[in-house]
């Protein structure tokens, strides 16, 4: 019997009622694996959106969002440009951990563009509910969920995109990316991931005056 796509499904109108919605959507194949969903977590009238790729190994054992490596890392760079977490709304542009098994370890596996569509109609509801003023998109997975285009990070970053419904989309590198480099490499990029968080909450500040 086939699986009913998300587009076919009514659209919940709370966080709560996606939160629930996304536990039993099998639209693509990683919802079938051994994983379960992970919502995203702030306050309903959060004026910043932060979306990452997609949880990782720790974020689905403890089913909460950025709670792992990268996750911390987030939370240093954040804290360093002024952002407050606990006022931002933090989610992914695909709800289950995707992942391959070597032995008893869980690696991490990249989501298809497909599979990154077929999420975005879960990503743009917690967009509709919360009514972000600004939306920030940590890597390419995420800013194709919020975008439904592919973008680079070097030709994006530094700019607001208007989005359809009057917030704004800010893209920047996933903070894992800075985890896997190493010398001058990682500290350029830390430079400009923090340039690039410093223009966020700049931008941000003007937006809710």
């Amino acid at each position: 019997m086939r699986e009913p796509d998300s587009s076919e499904m009514e659209a919940p109108e709370t966080l709560p009622g996606v939160g629930e919605a996304i536990c039993n959507c099998r639209a693509c194949p990683i919802g079938a694996l051994d994983n379960r969903a992970v919502m995203g977590e702030g306050p309903r009238d959060a004026p910043l959106m932060i979306v990452g790729e997609q949880p990782g190994d720790v974020e689905d054992r403890a089913g909460r969002p950025f709670v792992g490596p990268a996750g911390r890392l987030l939370d240093q760079r954040l804290a360093k440009a002024g952002i407050e977490r606990e006022r931002a709304y933090l989610t992914n542009a695909v709800k289950h951990f995707k992942f391959v098994r070597r032995g008893k370890r869980r690696l991490h596996k990249s989501p298809t563009t497909g599979e990154i569509d077929t999420c975005r109609w879960w990503l743009e509801r917690e967009r509709a509910i919360v009514a972000p003023r600004l939306v920030l998109a940590l890597g390419v997975s995420a800013a194709r969920g919020v975008l439904g285009k592919t973008v680079r990070i070097s030709r994006s970053r530094g700019e607001g995109i208007a989005l359809g419904d009057g917030a704004e989309a800010w893209v920047t590198a996933h903070p894992s990316y800075l985890l896997r480099l190493s010398g001058g490499k990682k500290a350029e990029q830390e430079r400009l991931f923090d340039a690039d968080l410093a223009a966020v909450k700049d931008r941000l500040e003007e937006l809710t005056r």
